[in-house]
């Protein structure tokens, strides 16, 4: 499974109708008038979530004046969840110390206001963002510490969260038959709890994981759960990644053609709903469907994600395309081309490296005591 591509569940909420009636397009023109009355922290709230993926910048922006908000009034709990959307976004935008650093100021808050599940969560996405980076020793460091605390607290979902982000751990490490232990472990408690997005992330992952062992038949039983549980506009995000992976466990037992038709459908939503990572994983998705069976049409597909991860500024998602493409060109016999492309590839890393070290070097500086 491509951990790079490991997001948060994205819930599609409404704006509130003052806040609707109070945009407006400027007839002619392609601006946008917003007259903007006091807003509270629920609203704050609502308005990045509804950002944070399509228009992440601006999802930054109400974090901000959330946090702003949050720390006029004193609420330690709002500075705390302010603080992980700003994370969550810095992460999904590929930069992972800026984000680790959002997390470690929000287990700050949160110990101040004595909130152990909030410190837990945080731990999570600690854990997380290490598994972006490819560190899953240390991401399974992260989960097991915060599976200590959800349990101390008999908090089931947090519990059933930790055992999943396990799950995906081990799948990082292609350790399939562990992270099928951890993830039966996680199905176990949506027997006893409402259903909710995570139910659909661990659908994912088994089904993920029992076509990475061979057994295509309870891949393909979970999967489609998944995609049939998942058909509301509340779990879009989580539909298409359900899409794409039923498509891969049928392209994996031989059906390409129904393969690609799922992919395609997957890609469609994605762009409908504007969720570029969705995006980029079907893209990627499809071009390991077609493979080298038709190596053409999966370069086709890498270009656009190459295109749509350099327009989004997602560093670490450039790399992981500019390495598949590389290895097309090999296997096709065209060195002279994978050559070229690894070149960009190291170039690249050598910046977001360069990138990562100013910035900690920035933190370590403000953080320093006077």
């Amino acid at each position: 499974m491509n951990q790079l591509n490991r997001v948060v569940h994205l819930r599609i909420f409404s704006l509130p109708v003052w806040v609707v009636s109070l945009i407006f397009c400027l007839a002619g023109q392609n601006t946008l008038a917003v007259i903007k009355p006091p807003l509270t922290l629920d609203d704050y709230n609502r308005l990045v979530i509804q950002y944070r993926f399509s228009l992440p910048d601006s999802g930054i922006y109400y974090a901000k004046k959330g946090l702003e908000l949050s720390r006029k009034q004193h609420n330690l709990k709002g500075e705390g969840m302010m603080l992980n959307h700003w994370g969550i976004i810095d992460d999904n935008q590929g930069r992972f110390d800026q984000a680790r650093q959002k997390y470690l100021q929000a287990i700050k808050v949160y110990r101040q206001a004595n909130f152990s599940e909030g410190i837990a969560d945080e731990t999570i996405r600690l854990g997380v963002t290490e598994m972006r980076k490819a560190n899953f020793d240390t991401a399974i460091g992260f989960f097991l510490e915060a599976l200590k605390i959800h349990e101390a607290n008999h908090n089931l979902r947090g519990i059933m969260e930790c055992y999943d982000t396990l799950g995906e751990a081990y799948m990082g490490q292609s350790n399939y038959v562990t992270a099928i232990n951890y993830l039966t472990k996680a199905e176990q408690y949506c027997q006893r709890l409402p259903f909710m997005g995570l139910t659909l992330y661990i659908y994912n992952n088994l089904g993920v994981s029992y076509k990475e062992t061979g057994h295509i038949k309870k891949a393909i039983a979970y999967l489609q759960k998944g995609v049939d549980l998942s058909n509301e506009p509340q779990y879009a995000g989580l539909h298409v990644t359900l899409l794409n992976s039923l498509g891969m466990a049928f392209a994996k037992d031989g059906q390409k053609e129904r393969a690609v038709t799922l992919q395609l459908a997957a890609l469609k939503q994605a762009r409908e709903i504007k969720n570029y990572l969705r995006e980029l994983q079907t893209l990627n998705g499809l071009a390991d469907t077609y493979g080298n069976d038709n190596p053409s049409k999966a370069l086709a597909y890498l270009q656009q994600a190459l295109l749509l991860s350099r327009q989004k500024g997602a560093g670490k998602l450039t790399l992981e395309t500019l390495k598949r493409m590389a290895d097309i060109y090999e296997d096709m016999g065209n060195y002279k081309e994978s050559l070229r492309i690894n070149k960009q590839e190291h170039a690249l890393a050598d910046s977001i490296f360069n990138l990562a070290k100013a910035t900690e070097i920035t933190n370590y500086i403000a953080l320093k005591p006077v």
